[in-house]
């Protein structure tokens, strides 16, 4: 792309705009996409291809790209939480969250470091309860402004055996609830490219992930494959557990850590520094769901709130015993994106 608006100079046209987004195809591979706006006589030379692209209605965040991963995230936080908008993403009509550089020629100087390389993220939004912008969704049918989520209140008692993890751990802001907790997932995602070739193959169902939330007070216990000895990160606090566990304490609960990883059948080739491998210990869990139709996932954020909430209830009415140190969550993504199954697994003892 960069030969191209060198060789007819587009970015000296008035009115010039870079635009790029990321996707997967239908065999999960990640690619990304750049367009460039160009002259309506311009001749578009192969491989590249033209398109008209229809505009619409978009949220906007400017952003640069040391903090691309967290603006993302504000960005779709308060589409998620807007009592006027809702996410109208449609592949089909080129709707998209795109990522438009600002400035090209500085954005793209070797000596520019990340924190001056300006972005404006924009993510397609409709009004709710209106086909004003877009006429309705994909399928063309009018916005409701409702997706329905099914609950799983009362838990199932599942045992888990062990399970071997590869993830990065994420310290949390002062008082960060389990429900608000920051997951910078593209984090973890460029850790494990970096891990060989054939990451793929190592891994077991990669879109579906394991968040492990731990609180100030005590850390679980694993066991660093890497090393053959215990993480520093992990170990067991000698500090008197309190009589609610964090994740059971409402607004009262906060999480200091979390570590976010993908389950592997074999050892990846190399390994970050950032990217650690654990074992999660073999043990029994209640657990409690939320999900989503996946054709309409990115239209509505699961309210994870609501499963800390029931399990609060429930362990408090059944006098259940539970470790207090750590939860489990796990994400599921029918898309390999978007998150359409929370489940929140309460560690029993």
């Amino acid at each position: 792309m960069g030969g191209l608006i060198k060789k007819y100079a587009l970015d000296q046209e008035s009115g010039f705009r870079y635009f790029g987004f990321g996707f997967s195809d239908d065999k999960g591979k990640y690619g990304y996409e750049m367009w460039v706006m160009v002259p309506e006589d311009l001749k578009v030379p192969e491989p590249f291809i033209r398109k008209e692209f229809p505009g619409g209605l978009f949220a906007a965040l400017p952003a640069n790209l040391s903090v691309i991963g967290e603006r993302w995230d504000l960005l779709q936080d308060w589409i998620v939480n807007s009592e006027d908008f809702e996410v109208d993403s449609c592949p089909e009509k080129m709707r998209y969250c795109l990522e438009e550089c600002l400035d090209y020629v500085t954005f793209h100087a070797k000596e520019t470091p990340d924190a001056r390389r300006q972005l404006d993220l924009l993510s397609p939004v409709r009004r709710i309860s209106s086909g004003e912008t877009m006429n309705g969704d994909c399928s063309g049918k009018p916005s409701s402004g409702k997706a329905e989520v099914m609950l799983e209140l009362e838990p199932r008692r599942v045992a888990l055996p062990d399970v071997t993890l590869a993830g990065c751990c994420f310290e949390q802001k002062a008082g960060a609830l389990p429900w608000k907790k920051h997951v910078p997932w593209y984090r973890l995602a460029q850790a494990i490219y970096r891990t060989g070739p054939d990451f793929k193959a190592r891994m077991i169902m990669g879109n579906y992930t394991f968040t492990l939330l731990c609180g100030h007070y005590g850390r679980e216990e694993w066991t660093d494959r890497r090393t053959q000895s215990s993480s520093s990160r992990v170990q067991p606090s000698a500090q008197a557990q309190p009589a609610r566990p964090f994740y059971l304490a409402g607004k009262e609960g906060t999480v200091a850590e979390v570590f976010v990883a993908v389950e592997i059948s074999r050892p990846f080739e190399s390994y970050p520094e950032e990217l650690l491998e654990q074992v999660l210990p073999a043990r029994d869990y209640l657990v409690f769901a939320a999900w989503i139709d996946p054709e309409i996932v990115t239209r509505k954020k699961l309210p994870s709130n609501k499963l800390y909430s029931a399990a609060a209830e429930y362990v408090a009415e059944h006098n259940c015993k539970v470790a207090a140190n750590f939860c489990l969550e796990r994400e599921y993504r029918a898309d390999g994106q978007n998150v359409d199954r929370i489940e929140l697994y309460v560690p029993l003892i």
